[in-house]
């Protein structure tokens, strides 16, 4: 992967951005906005993720793959192995985990949130958005209330500060290595590194399907990227959308 990055102090959303920029004919695959701040930021379900200056890292890599729509819907799961990856070199003694769809977890507390945003027409994937926010520098005293008791960072967690750029250098040929592989083979390819972090195998989740609660255990995710949740009939039902949250 040939990556181009833009730099900038401060944006609404650099997911936005890259809507923008990606509209453009000449802006190919590789592209990066980066930004030290974002005020308008995106999560999945409308959510918010605002990040100050020098507390985290956000930015958005534009993507072509030559993929059908259904292949292009695991690229949270890739992105997610490819950024678990690269903070474990940051985080040695870390308890880092993916959880299905979007997240990855440290210690069991959400340290980084992933957007994909695809455009297609048929059976073809004109491209592929991937927001990445990751709490980077964020002190305890930092986090607000209503995320206090569920959010981590590497400060928090390591005691010192770090290089947004660094990080983003490590993510970035983390993906690149992942995203190699999995336009050969799909999720397959990185199947066994995502097994081997999955923060929901094994553990009762509840979730809604089609606005009704249901809830069930994991026990894995499928190549397709849907997760496996064994209900207590003993069925084995495929979610391929919605949030899980762990009962504890």
């Amino acid at each position: 992967m040939d990556w181009k990055i833009s730099h900038i102090a401060e944006t609404g959303s650099t997911n936005a951005d890259m809507a923008a920029l990606a509209a453009r004919d000449g802006v190919g695959e590789g592209f990066v906005v980066w930004a030290d701040s974002q005020t308008a930021g995106r999560g999945r379900q409308g959510r918010t993720w605002f990040s100050r200056p020098g507390d985290g890292l956000c930015f958005s890599m534009l993507l072509k793959p030559n993929a059908k729509p259904e292949m292009a819907a695991t690229l949270p799961l890739v992105a997610g192995v490819a950024v678990a990856s690269a903070l474990e070199q940051f985080l040695p003694s870390a308890e880092i985990a993916v959880k299905w769809p979007n997240d990855i977890l440290c210690g069991g507390r959400k340290i980084c949130g992933i957007l994909c945003e695809m455009a297609a027409q048929g059976d073809s994937v004109r491209h592929v958005i991937a927001g990445i926010g990751i709490n980077v520098n964020l002190p305890a005293n930092g986090l607000p209330a209503e995320i206090a008791e569920t959010a981590t960072s590497m400060r928090i967690l390591s005691g010192k500060e770090f290089s947004p750029g660094e990080i983003l250098n490590a993510v970035l040929a983390s993906f690149a290595r992942c995203y190699a592989r999995w336009q050969e083979a799909g999720l397959a390819a990185v199947k066994g590194e995502l097994d081997a972090r999955d923060a929901l195998r094994g553990r009762r989740v509840e979730m809604r399907l089609l606005g009704k609660p249901f809830s069930g255990t994991a026990v894995g995710i499928a190549e397709s990227g849907a997760l496996l949740l064994r209900l207590d009939d003993g069925a084995t039902e495929e979610v391929f959308s919605g949030e899980a949250h762990i009962v504890r």
